[in-house]
């Protein structure tokens, strides 16, 4: 109980990167005065730490060679509460350190044969799409659905490059329906140019799947302190997106430290534009007048 009460006091004062990090060199400077299995054990966590996530404890037993007991009793004496909260730390470091080459070399060394890619990438995405409707909450996602039905006026800003995707794709279907949209840029001073206009009346949907970074934040607080709703679509579940007034979206992108699914979060935004039709009958006028206008102009060519 003490090392674990270390452990958690440890976790608030030092990045996630930088948490990973003092555990490994704890690992380190500890395994010579680990018993054999023990430190056959650490040896191997350390080589493997990659492979980690994916595991089971009684799978990494049976790869490090030793009993299932004994893997247990390892992250015990690491500190962990069990096996699992050590993947959950696994996942944190692949996060802070991993890039997108590393990520891609992980999903090629788990799938050796080339010709069976195209197979685990669908059966990837199809589980990842299955534990999403398994875990969304449907209360928070028709929040979302009433909170975009209440205004014409939506913010829209995404942290990284999966985020630019889904949002363009929102941002493109909203705009159809006869929204305003604001995109706001993911950096630098000019994050602040549509910011200003937001009231409380607006919206902001945040889209990110990595630890908020400083951007992220500022947008948050900034529609927190006005008392504008934010929507946020996230497969990152800790303290700087546990507001209480926020309506958290969460979703399952697949395993950490492989090349994740691209699909889960375009078809939260599906669903979200088509159940704002379902409840919102203006936006299907409004397709029809954009039906009209191209009928109209189509016939005097």
């Amino acid at each position: 109980m003490k090392d674990e009460n270390k452990r958690d006091k440890q976790s608030e004062t030092v990045s996630e990167a930088g948490y990973f990090t003092s555990i490994r060199d704890t690992l380190e400077s500890n395994l010579p005065k680990m018993s054999q299995r023990q430190a056959q054990l650490g040896r191997y966590v350390l080589d493997h730490i990659t492979e980690i996530p994916f595991l089971s404890a009684a799978q990494l037993a049976d790869r490090a060679d030793v009993s299932e007991p004994t893997v247990i009793r390892f992250a015990r004496g690491l500190g962990y509460t069990g096996y699992q909260d050590l993947r959950k730390e696994a996942q944190k470091f692949i996060k802070a350190y991993l890039g997108p080459g590393d990520k891609v070399r992980s999903f090629l060394k788990l799938t050796p044969d080339r010709h069976s890619i195209i197979d685990k990438v669908v059966d990837s995405q199809v589980a990842a799409l299955e534990e999403t409707r398994n875990l969304l909450s449907r209360k928070a996602f028709w929040q979302a659905v009433e909170a975009l039905c209440s205004t014409k006026n939506v913010f829209l800003f995404g942290q990284g490059g999966m985020s630019a995707l889904s949002l363009d794709m929102l941002d493109f279907r909203l705009r159809r329906y006869g929204y305003y949209t604001y995109t706001l840029s993911q950096g630098g001073r000019a994050l602040f140019e549509n910011l200003h206009v937001m009231t409380s009346d607006d919206v902001l949907v945040v889209i990110t799947f990595s630890q908020p970074d400083e951007e992220t934040a500022i947008v948050l607080n900034h529609a927190r302190s006005i008392k504008a709703k934010a929507v946020v679509i996230t497969d990152y579940v800790e303290a700087e997106l546990a507001h209480e007034d926020d309506i958290i979206l969460f979703v399952k992108r697949g395993e950490v430290g492989t090349s994740r699914s691209y699909a889960v979060p375009l078809v939260i935004i599906e669903a979200l534009v088509l159940s704002i039709a379902a409840e919102d009958e203006s936006c299907l006028e409004m397709l029809d007048k954009l039906h009209q206008l191209r009928a109209k102009y189509r016939k005097r060519r």
